[in-house]
């Protein structure tokens, strides 16, 4: 669902390229360009959110009349908006820093624009100009699964369900590919029309700026990274049961109320309490198992692939269709059988 074209985007449109804050009108000071320029064919319209490595704004595509998400690569602590609107870097020393992180933007628009999932942010466009780089997204109408959880009521196991399948689908094609995403959080997931997973995109400028500017609190989510996102070693590789800690982490939360401890202070005391003893009576005990695996602190406790955690989620049921479900945010029923064609016996 695209976003209505009004003058103020109303609270919950969220570009489908970043996670942006809660309220999606911040104003971002000089930095962010006003109402009116054009860039490589869209008008920008407003700012959705600013992450503080990048400004997503609401613009229109002047060719094709449509309302789109245009991110833009500008790192505060490294670049500033010259008088002419172009960014610029802030410092002589800074450019190495910057230049780094404006290839990982690109190398990351590249990437996302080569795969196809409904439940992927998809790049339509990218481009270098004005001294940085731009992508190029479609403009949904949603909440990010943060929002979701916070204002409804605990979900139930067929809506976890429902949303974990296409996310188990997207992280399975991108590992397929030999890449990993190492940014799943519940405010980098986008939840449509009350089931519709979309995974954003990976922030990896942000971690490659951060990671050579700043500290690893500043690139890691606490309590959604695994241990080998802190310190890779020969021992502990980052691979696909990185991300699936992280998605495990997304329902705990979603299940628990609250993020697990960080992957580090677990791995020094480990005392979370499991999903099988708070979800007991509310999820059944092969679910809640299933997750406990994927949130082992080591990472060869995990299962290793998403096809083996499908296989504990799932086992041989069949995948959960939205066609044949009702479905709001306190959970998903049956739907009613259509009713019978008109003449039938």
């Amino acid at each position: 669902m695209i976003a209505n074209d009004n003058d103020r985007t109303p609270p919950g449109d969220e570009p489908a390229g970043a996670a942006a804050d809660d309220d999606p009108t911040i104003d971002t000071g000089s930095l962010a360009l006003p109402a009116g320029p054009r860039r490589g064919g869209f008008e920008l319209l407003r700012v959705l959110g600013d992450g503080g490595f990048g400004i997503v704004y609401a613009a229109r595509d002047i060719n094709l009349d449509r309302r789109v998400a245009v991110k833009e690569y500008l790192p505060s602590t490294l670049a500033t908006r010259a008088p002419n609107a172009d960014v610029i870097v802030a410092a002589p020393s800074a450019r190495p820093h910057f230049e780094a992180g404006l290839r990982s933007f690109v190398n990351e628009a590249r990437l996302l624009a080569r795969f196809d999932h409904p439940s992927l942010v998809k790049v339509l466009q990218y481009w270098e100009s004005n001294g940085t780089a731009y992508m190029v997204m479609p403009l949904h109408a949603a909440r990010t699964l943060r929002q979701r959880l916070r204002a409804g009521p605990p979900p139930n196991e067929a809506w976890l369900r429902a949303l974990l399948w296409p996310l188990l689908e997207v992280l399975e094609m991108m590992h397929a590919e030999d890449c990993l995403h190492r940014d799943i959080a519940p405010d980098n997931i986008l939840v449509i029309d009350e089931v519709k997973p979309l995974l954003l995109d990976f922030g990896a400028a942000r971690r490659v700026v951060a990671g050579l500017t700043q500290s690893l609190t500043v690139i890691l989510k606490p309590g959604y990274a695994p241990i080998e996102q802190y310190a890779e070693s020969g021992t502990m590789r980052q691979g696909p049961w990185s991300d699936i800690y992280a998605l495990c982490a997304v329902m705990y939360l979603a299940i628990a109320g609250r993020a697990p401890a960080t992957s580090v202070s677990r791995a020094v005391h480990d005392d979370l309490v499991p999903l099988g003893t708070l979800g007991a009576g509310r999820f059944s005990p092969s679910f809640l198992a299933a997750l406990d695996a994927g949130l082992a602190v080591r990472p060869e406790a995990r299962p290793p692939s998403v096809q083996a955690l499908r296989d504990r989620l799932f086992g041989n049921r069949p995948p959960p269709t939205q066609r044949s479900f009702k479905v709001t945010f306190r959970g998903i029923e049956p739907a009613a059988p259509p009713p019978p064609d008109e003449g039938a016996a």
